[in-house]
């Protein structure tokens, strides 16, 4: 069974930027995904701007794509924003 983690940031992110070929990963945001205590998979959300982010994903199990990893996939970035908005509003 593959488990989700957050907070895993450094591991994941190196993970997926060896397969993603992205670099300095330093500020980032990451779903990783475990399998036997391995990673299988990981999603992360970086170089954080205005209107946009990045997001870069590797996955060598394909049980990583159910429906609610994916709607985390998609949801993460919106939330992000609703609660930027939601600071900007209210500060």
């Amino acid at each position: 069974m593959i488990e989700l983690q957050i907070g895993q940031d450094q591991k994941v992110a190196e993970w997926v930027g060896k397969r993603a070929e992205v670099e300095n990963l330093t500020e980032c945001t990451t779903y990783g995904f475990f399998k036997d205590g391995k990673i299988v998979g990981g999603a992360i959300f970086y170089d954080w701007r205005v209107e946009d982010m990045v997001f870069s994903g590797a996955f060598e199990d394909k049980g990583c794509f159910t429906k609610r990893n994916l709607k985390l996939f998609f949801d993460y970035p919106l939330i992000r924003w609703d609660a930027i908005e939601y600071q900007h509003i209210h500060q």
